[in-house]
């Protein structure tokens, strides 16, 4: 069963350092998915249930269809000054302002300041102009997170 996913990933990604790079960019919640995915592959899910483009996860739009959690894929960067960093992925920026690393939790490290994205699921990715684009512009960059189902192998791409 593995097979595939191992064969996807080394046509996609030519030599060991690319894939590792690739492997190394992921979240280990993504890369426990993976593993998890490839070793026990679901069945078909039932009538009605969707996967999720940007979590990966199956959802019902019935009943369940808030529970979408993205983690950062990007680098918090240092464009704002000295005492507020923000990330490129999203923008979501973060108050460093009388911080002292020997006795505080890291700003990064808050769990309100770990994801880009806590809403909706989408069976799709968001374009411009969707009810759901205007949430921030954390999807505009998605392509380039190595995290799109195409990337991870997890569903036929729109």
């Amino acid at each position: 069963p593995a097979r595939p996913v191992i064969e996807a990933l080394k046509s996609k990604y030519v030599g060991k350092s690319a894939l590792r790079e690739h492997l190394g960019s992921l979240s280990k919640v993504e890369l426990a998915k993976m593993i998890l995915e490839t070793a026990y592959p679901q069945p078909k899910p039932a009538e009605g249930i969707l996967h999720c483009v940007y979590c990966h996860e199956a959802y019902d739009p019935r009943t369940d269809n808030y529970d979408c959690s993205i983690e950062h894929y990007g680098e918090l960067g240092d464009d704002k000054g000295a005492d507020t960093k923000s990330y490129d992925c999203c923008g979501k920026s973060m108050d460093y302002y009388g911080y002292d690393e020997e006795y505080m939790q890291s700003p990064r490290e808050r769990e309100e300041n770990r994801h880009c994205w806590r809403g909706k699921h989408n069976a799709r990715e968001l374009r411009e102009g969707d009810p759901d684009a205007h949430e921030g512009s954390w999807w505009e960059g998605w392509h380039g997170s190595g995290r799109t189902c195409k990337d991870l192998g997890c569903k036929a791409v729109e």
